[in-house]
């Protein structure tokens, strides 16, 4: 297991495992080198994830380990990609919003309302639902009453796929926010 290759020339490391990759962030970060840390850093995450997902019996911290560092790639290329967060963000809404909103047409549909039908309605809820600590769309929907015991039914997965995409997007906001700061003086 070797510790990777030096292209003299242009000054480059090729870490060949995670510990090297720490080793020269670390040394990166001592030499004030901002730049070449957060390059190290993303290595260092990537090569310590594909350790995690080749080995055979993980446990729960290293099952957490792993989804973090997945999702962490996902959302921002590991603090390197703020386009990554927005995209991220952009996705979450869709996966989440739209079906929740879909389920609330439902359930205006079956239970013969129309409180939320509108495309005006639809398109201030947009910019709400970006907002993760406002949950006015949720309440509203909660508030209606559809007198029938179903609509129970119905309001279970709203407020979950609801909650859910609020994380979502929170997390992906906070990443963005973490891509953008990525070359404040610690590099981390």
């Amino acid at each position: 297991m070797g510790g990777g290759v030096v292209n003299r020339i242009n000054f480059e490391a090729k870490p060949a495992n995670w510990q090297t990759a720490s080793f020269l962030k670390h040394e990166a970060i001592v030499r004030d080198n901002t730049i070449e840390a957060l390059e190290y850093k993303a290595i260092e995450k990537e090569k310590y994830t594909k350790i995690l997902l080749d080995k055979e019996d993980k446990n729960i911290r290293e099952w957490g380990e792993c989804f973090s560092l997945l999702i962490s790639k996902l959302s921002n290329n590991h603090g390197q990609s703020w386009i990554k967060g927005v995209i991220f963000v952009l996705i979450s809404w869709f996966i989440f919003f739209v079906p929740f909103y879909e389920l609330i047409m439902f359930s205006d549909i079956i239970f013969k309302q129309s409180n939320f039908l509108s495309m005006e309605t639809f398109l201030s809820s947009i910019s709400v639902y970006y907002n993760p600590t406002n949950y006015g769309i949720l309440i509203k929907y909660l508030e209606t009453n559809y007198n029938s015991p179903w609509s129970i039914i119905l309001k279970i997965p709203a407020i979950l796929i609801y909650t859910l995409g609020k994380i979502s997007i929170g997390y992906g906001i906070v990443e963005i926010v973490q891509a953008f700061r990525k070359f404040n003086t610690k590099g981390n």
